[in-house]
């Protein structure tokens, strides 16, 4: 009686996925495999362009959506086949990476996968992937579109660049990057997914504050990259926060703050307190707020671009929200 109901059901392609990824837990992965499951594979070949090959390896990575890093070696141990034999279906895959069904990540870790969210809300809706054009965004579009996918999630922004050491010595260009590459070391040795913002300052001629430039055209434009840190799933809210705070100190030097976002946007104080700046935030007051992190004394700071990102979990956030960004 079960099978007659299962047989009855109204077929679109959340249950074709299920079809094929229950029948191919119990079924040998063998020449008949692809013809005991010809209705559900020619359901999702003709809802999403593809063929029954690509049908099934994408019933695999929807079974294992919930994965950031899909490696092709789980779907071995999913069919208890070789890794030889899912190699075989990389040709398929590279199809699916074309068409935006899934991302491909590659890094010095290796070669995975990730489904994107929009994908997944076609699968539930029941309706063929569309890719969006976000490309005419402006950069204040951008970040509101990241932050709108990050709205519900803890993450901080964080640089190491400082205007001058706890001595009053203005730190040299050369030395705020070697200090921002060692926070983005410390970051990579937690495992932490980072993104880089590209933001930019006006500096004022050596020995002359920024408000005494009534010159304008003395001014230099100084570009710097801060960090969007989100916090791993394995952490509390406490520990992602201290260790943002440890974060804090690079080379012997304390940046007097940074931007956490919980329930709402603080500017976390190297004391460790906390002051909320609003629940949404624009580029400009984030940039006014990150002035206070890197001892700018005033000077205006406005993030311009989200930059490329750098990192596998950082690619996996743009592919999966179908963010743009500088290449």
């Amino acid at each position: 009686m079960e099978t007659k109901k299962n047989a009855k059901q109204k077929m679109d392609m959340l249950t074709a996925v299920e079809e094929i990824v229950e029948f191919s837990k119990t079924s040998q992965f063998d020449a008949a495999f692809f013809k005991k499951l010809s209705k559900p594979l020619k359901y999702l070949s003709s809802q999403l362009d593809i063929t029954k090959e690509q049908s099934f390896m994408m019933a695999l990575f929807m079974d294992n959506s919930s994965d950031a890093s899909i490696c092709i070696s789980d779907f071995a141990k999913q069919l208890k086949c070789s890794t030889i034999l899912i190699i075989r279906f990389m040709k398929d895959i590279d199809v699916l990476e074309s068409k935006g069904l899934i991302c491909g990540k590659r890094s010095n870790m290796g070669l995975s996968y990730r489904v994107p969210w929009d994908v997944i809300e076609a699968f539930k809706n029941n309706e063929k992937y569309m890719p969006k054009d976000y490309s005419n965004l402006s950069c204040d579009e951008l970040f509101n579109r990241l932050m709108h996918h990050l709205q519900n999630d803890t993450f901080a922004i964080i640089t190491a660049y400082r205007y001058k050491d706890s001595d009053g010595n203005l730190i040299p260009k050369k030395e705020n990057i070697k200090r921002n590459r060692e926070l983005r070391a410390k970051l990579n040795s937690e495992h932490m997914g980072v993104y880089q913002l590209v933001g930019h300052w006006q500096e004022a001629p050596e020995g002359m504050d920024y408000g005494e430039a009534k010159d304008k055209n003395l001014l230099t434009d100084v570009i710097e990259r801060s960090y969007v840190v989100p916090k791993r799933k394995d952490l509390s809210d406490e520990d992602f926060i201290d260790f943002i705070k440890s974060c804090m100190v690079i080379d012997g030097q304390t940046q007097d703050a940074c931007i956490i976002h919980t329930d709402k946007f603080y500017i976390l104080f190297n004391n460790g307190e906390m002051e909320p700046i609003g629940t949404k935030v624009s580029l400009n007051k984030i940039g006014q707020a990150f002035s206070e992190s890197v001892l700018k004394n005033g000077y205006p700071f406005v993030f311009n671009c989200v930059d490329a990102p750098t990192s596998v979990a950082g690619f996996m956030f743009f592919e999966r929200n179908n963010l743009l960004y500088l290449r």
